[in-house]
C-alpha cells in the first residue's frame, strides 16, 4: 500500500484478539481465571438467566452463543458494558459465532477481577505478552466511556506485529534461554 512501511502504525482490528487471548492463557496459567470458570461468577448480572453457564473459555472461544451481529458493541458509549447486555442467540457451547461480544464480555471480566481499573485488559497484554518480547503498541482504540476495544483495538506496526509471530516461534524465553515455552510462568 503507497504510504505504508513495516514502521507505519496501523489498526489491526481482529489480530488484537490473539494478543488478548495469550494474555488470557498466560492469567490461566497463573491462577488468576480458570477457563472453565463461569463467566456469571464474575459477570453476575447473568446469574438468573440462560448465560449463566457461558464459561471464560467460551467467550474467548467465541463459542459463547452472545450474539455476533448485535451492533451495539460497536456503537456503544460503553464496549464493556454493551457486552454485558448482550442477548444469547444460541446454547453456550454449541455454535461458533465471530464477532465482538465475547471478548469484550471478557474485558469486563478482567475489568471486574483484577480490581476494576478501566485499563486491566491493556495493561495485562502490555505486561504478559508485550513488554517480555519488547513489542511496541503504537496505541489503542478506545471507547467514549475509555475503555479499549478488545476485539479490536490495537494498533501496532507490521514490524512490531511481526514480533509476536516471532516469539510464537520461538521454544524460549527472550530473556532466559533455560526456561521452556513463551516463558511467560
Amino acid at each position: 500500500v503507497p504510504g505504508y512501511t513495516a514502521q507505519t502504525p496501523h489498526k489491526i482490528y481482529s489480530g488484537t484478539k490473539s494478543f488478548v487471548a495469550m494474555a488470557a492463557m498466560i492469567l490461566a496459567q497463573k491462577g488468576v481465571i480458570r477457563l472453565d470458570e463461569p463467566a456469571s461468577d464474575i459477570i453476575t448480572e447473568w446469574k438468573n438467566d440462560a448465560r449463566r453457564s457461558i464459561t471464560i473459555d467460551e467467550l474467548l472461544s467465541q463459542t459463547s452463543g452472545l450474539d455476533p451481529n448485535d451492533d451495539s458493541i460497536n456503537n456503544s458509549h460503553d464496549a464493556l458494558a454493551a457486552a454485558v447486555q448482550m442477548r444469547l442467540i444460541s446454547a453456550p457451547g454449541t455454535q461458533f459465532h465471530y464477532g465482538a461480544a465475547g471478548y469484550q464480555a471478557f474485558g469486563e471480566i478482567l475489568h471486574r477481577k483484577l480490581g476494576g481499573f478501566g485499563d486491566a485488559v491493556e495493561k495485562s497484554v502490555d505486561r504478559l505478552v508485550l513488554n517480555p518480547y519488547g513489542i511496541k503498541v503504537a496505541g489503542w482504540v478506545k471507547d467514549d466511556a475509555g475503555n479499549v476495544l478488545v476485539h479490536a483495538g490495537m494498533v501496532m506496526t507490521a514490524e512490531q506485529w511481526a514480533k509476536f509471530g516471532d516469539a510464537m516461534l520461538r521454544p524460549r524465553h527472550p530473556k532466559d534461554r533455560s526456561k521452556p515455552g513463551l516463558g511467560f510462568d
